[in-house]
């Protein structure tokens, strides 16, 4: 399966089931708001892998090269929602690691492999409007602000449209 690139503090790995209690050390920190109390993390990571075998994309481990620590997630994921199928980023990192410049790492590395790898003509990124810290990193990945949804949470959708690196 193909993954993005290293960059020079991160590489990617696949999530198995060897990762559940780190992506439920996430849920208990909030990190994954898209997943559902009730659904939780074995469900996750079977989407996951769903979403490998069916689309070549997914959510994939973020581990720091210097220690091989898991630090985050990053990746995308083809989302069907009421303005049909869009393909969205999604990253966390850990709050221990966060302010470090690794949110915009991984994330510009997951968009690049999206855009050169998948050839995806728009990346779109969902994010509540109190996340402060996500919408600073979209905006330096030059993604552009679109609309803001109203639900019973609401959020904001951001959008990118052509390869981060020539932007």
């Amino acid at each position: 399966m193909k993954m993005p690139r290293k960059t020079n503090r991160l590489y990617f790995k696949a999530i198995s089931e060897k990762y559940q209690p780190i992506l439920e050390t996430f849920m208990k920190c909030g990190l994954l708001p898209f997943v559902e109390k009730n659904q939780g993390v074995e469900k996750l990571i079977t989407t996951i892998r769903q979403q490998y075998r069916s689309f070549k994309i997914g959510l994939w481990a973020v581990h720091r090269k210097k220690d091989d620590e898991v630090i985050g997630i990053a990746g995308l994921m083809l989302n069907k929602g009421e303005n049909g199928i869009v393909i969205e980023l999604g990253y966390a990192i850990h709050p221990h690691y966060q302010n470090q410049g690794y949110a915009k790492e991984a994330a510009k590395e997951v968009c690049l492999f999206g855009f050169n790898t998948h050839r995806f003509p728009k990346i779109v990124a969902f994010v509540p409007p109190t996340n402060k810290r996500s919408i600073s990193v979209l905006k330096r990945l030059n993604f552009d602000f679109k609309e803001e949804i109203m639900n019973e949470i609401p959020f904001y959708i951001y959008e990118a449209t052509s390869n981060l690196e020539k932007r």
